[in-house]
């Protein structure tokens, strides 16, 4: 589906992420396109899907918050009505680095008359009214503490799971893509 693909390459450069320069817009690499298409363009005949987990090893400073940022915020808008994206790490500090960049991008993004983000420390929820043409919508980010015996009750629609690779245990990746079971 090149349409989803492009969707989220327009979503990602027209957000203007926070830098030490002040907000930038970023242009897409082509290493992020490739990724872009791996994770959203592959589906089956009925519609589903190929790729429901992804695994990024990309070297440091390469844009790995930011675009998982914009992947956070992509599912908040346009994925699930209710979708629930979850950011994690190894610790709380860690998960609040995206979380922080999400939330400012969203209180940017809201800065009109009508608010659609109820930003918190570490929660963003979503909505948007319906209308005649539009069906509404009720979503959530949220930025997770590490506590995967805490973490009953979660329906993940995505989860965000920054510096994976110095995890102790996968434990709490698990309980977040356990919890994805439902939908």
């Amino acid at each position: 589906k090149p349409s989803r693909v492009a969707r989220l390459v327009i979503l990602f450069e027209s957000l203007p992420m926070p830098s030490s320069k002040g907000r930038e817009y970023s242009e897409c690499t082509a290493c992020e396109m490739f990724q872009f298409a791996s994770i959203y363009g592959f589906y089956t005949a009925n519609g589903v899907r190929l790729v429901t987990e992804a695994l990024l090893f990309v070297p440091r400073k390469y844009g790995k918050t930011t675009m998982c940022a914009a992947l956070a915020l992509d599912d908040a808008l346009f994925g699930d009505y209710d979708a629930q994206a979850y950011i994690s790490s190894n610790n709380f500090n860690q998960s609040q680095i995206c979380f922080d960049m999400v939330k400012s991008i969203a209180k940017m993004l809201d800065a009109g008359p009508v608010s659609h983000f109820k930003v918190r420390r570490d929660s963003i929820d979503v909505r948007f009214k319906p209308s005649k043409n539009y069906p509404g919508r009720e979503s959530l980010v949220r930025c997770l503490p590490y506590s995967p015996d805490k973490l009953d009750g979660l329906k993940a629609s995505m989860g965000i799971y920054d510096e994976f690779a110095q995890a102790d245990s996968a434990d709490q990746k698990n309980v977040i893509a356990s919890s994805m079971g439902t939908r």
